[in-house]
């Protein structure tokens, strides 16, 4: 019936050649080539206007005789690509695909002028239809030269992307693989492959073979710009304590070449610069290594922090950090990550007594991560889904003088429900244990709370508290969150929030019976230079110091 209404929800009543027509092609496009369709005068049932439609559906077609003519020699891929098989069942979509796989294998086969006619005969006695393909190759095309415009083809960054060979068939899919090398350089901002025909004397092979057309592929590329220089302010505001706050101005400023030496590795530094904190990062990063798809990154940064300046006794924390990983790419949506990295942190505090404080501590941690990213857009998704699981394990063995091995797992989703409604929820858990009965530094705990897990409560204020009543982290953490995200006008959108989590000393003492819950909602602007987000978050089950309710502010989506 849904079928029937296609033209019009009445056209059984009001054009009834137009249904036939409708169901007929359906028919014969299943194969019932003789179906005959009828749609009678409306009748009345039961007070109902009913139009009866007959169908005699007849005798389903098969394939007869397949006849493939006019393939060049050595096509044999070619021809099984065509899968019509006598006795099958008949549909003229079937016949299409098969010719257009029959194409793709020719232009493979580097006939890039190939083309093809089918002709079909129809016995209706026997139920049957003949099959005839004709194949036209025309002149197979020979790559004798590789151009590059805007590059230089002898670095071996260049030559061991390009993969065309020459005096070889020319096949499409080297193309492809080709310009995806080159644009995984993230040096080009345009890869441009021009296949265009060159002067020669060749003619025809034999007198049943088609002739050799030799080409040129002409590579053009546009490099991006080589340097990006950005600065600006930074201002950072933080919560101290009860309606205290604390605010500071700072520097900041990036440098970056995209194409170092013209090898397509990145270099880059970068400072941030503040009364009370100094940082200062150097990036190192190639595309692919000794040949290999494999992503290198190097990163070294020192950091220099006074933690309380103003006070009687400064706490300054001297940071130096060596990090080096690798990322392989499977496919698109799959990352695995792995690397080594070691902290040397220096705290103390300068005074005139005998006896400062003075502690050298370092870290060192073999790490290994890996992605599935199904989301339809990674900065607003509106449907998809996104897993990452990261492990990180630290021994003396690896240079650190701590024991502990840590697990950070997020899964998330995104269902789309039309009229650009998107139902999007989260669970992030933290694992963490030391190995030799040692107390879990500071700097290796989870936190949780604030604008990015649990809205409603202070930044990373979840967990167990120090004697100075301050959240102090913890050995497991659980986040669970869930958004209902609406259109209201043009760029602003509107978020309902419940966010779930906690912080837990040890793994041992993670339940789903203490869960803080926080709910609210939020504006979401998104403008051409990202979304900006406002949310507003009230502790569900409000503890004594905890504020009634809280603003976020932030760019992106909680999650």
């Amino acid at each position: 019936m849904e079928l029937a209404s296609t033209p019009d929800a009445f056209a059984a009543w009001l054009d009834a050649p137009s249904v036939e027509r409708v169901l007929e092609n359906h028919y014969r496009s299943e194969g019932f080539l003789a179906a005959d369709v009828s749609v009678g005068l409306p009748e009345m049932r039961s007070g109902t206007s009913v139009v009866p439609i007959k169908v005699v559906e007849g005798r389903p077609f098969s394939i007869g005789d397949v006849a493939l003519s006019g393939l060049p020699d050595g096509s044999g891929q070619a021809r099984d690509a065509l899968a019509l098989a006598p006795g099958a069942p008949y549909r003229p979509a079937d016949v299409a695909a098969g010719v257009d796989r029959l194409e793709v294998q020719l232009r493979r086969a580097a006939y890039r002028a190939a083309s093809t006619e089918v002709e079909t005969r129809v016995d209706e006695k026997l139920a049957r239809v003949d099959v005839s393909v004709h194949v036209t190759p025309g002149p197979r095309s020979i790559l004798r030269d590789v151009v590059v415009e805007g590059g230089d083809s002898t670095k071996p960054t260049i030559a061991r992307s390009i993969t065309l060979a020459t005096d070889a068939p020319l096949n499409p899919l080297e193309i492809r693989e080709t310009r995806r090398r080159l644009y995984d350089l993230d040096v080009y901002r345009s890869v441009d492959i021009q296949v265009q025909p060159v002067a020669s004397a060749t003619g025809p092979l034999s007198a049943t073979a088609p002739a050799e057309q030799p080409v040129m592929a002409r590579i053009v590329l546009e490099e991006r710009p080589r340097y990006r220089v950005r600065y600006g302010l930074a201002v950072s505001d933080e919560e101290i304590g009860e309606d205290q706050r604390d605010r500071r101005l700072g520097f900041a400023a990036d440098v970056e070449n995209r194409n170092v030496f013209g090898r397509a590795a990145t270099a880059g530094l970068s400072l941030r610069l503040r009364r009370d904190q100094q940082v200062g990062r150097l990036t190192l990063g190639a595309q692919r290594f000794f040949g290999l798809p494999l992503r290198s990154t190097v990163f070294i940064e020192r950091q220099r922090e006074k933690l309380n300046p103003e006070g009687a006794f400064p706490i300054t924390s001297d940071v130096n950090n060596f990090t080096a990983e690798q990322s392989y790419r499977l496919r698109r949506a799959i990352e695995f990550r792995y690397g080594y990295g070691i902290e040397r942190n220096h705290t103390f505090i300068r005074t005139d007594t005998p006896d400062p404080f003075d502690l050298t501590v370092k870290v060192a941690r073999l790490t290994g991560s890996g992605l599935v990213d199904r989301r339809d857009d990674a900065f607003n998704p509106a449907r998809g889904w996104f897993a990452s699981s990261a492990v990180e394990l630290s021994r003396p063995g690896l240079g650190s003088d701590l024991s502990f091995l840590k697990n950070f797992a997020q899964y998330m989703h995104f269902i789309g429900v039309g009229r650009g409604i998107v139902l999007a929820s989260a669970a992030r858990l933290g694992l963490a244990r030391t190995i030799e009965d040692e107390v879990l530094i500071p700097s290796e705990r989870f936190f949780a709370g604030g604008a990015n897990t649990v809205r409603g409560y202070r930044e990373d204020d979840l967990g167990p508290r120090s004697v100075f009543d301050d959240a102090e982290g913890g050995e497991a953490m659980l986040v669970l969150n869930g958004e209902l995200r609406f259109p209201i006008y043009r760029w602003l959108k509107g978020v309902g929030f419940v966010d779930v989590g906690n912080v837990y000393p040890k793994v041992r003492d993670l339940s789903f019976t203490d869960l803080l819950v926080g709910v609210g909602a939020g504006a979401r602007l998104d403008t051409p230079f990202g979304l900006i987000r406002f949310d507003l978050g009230i502790p569900a089950n409000r503890r004594s110091f905890d504020p009634k309710w809280k603003v976020h502010f932030g760019l992106g989506h909680a999650f």
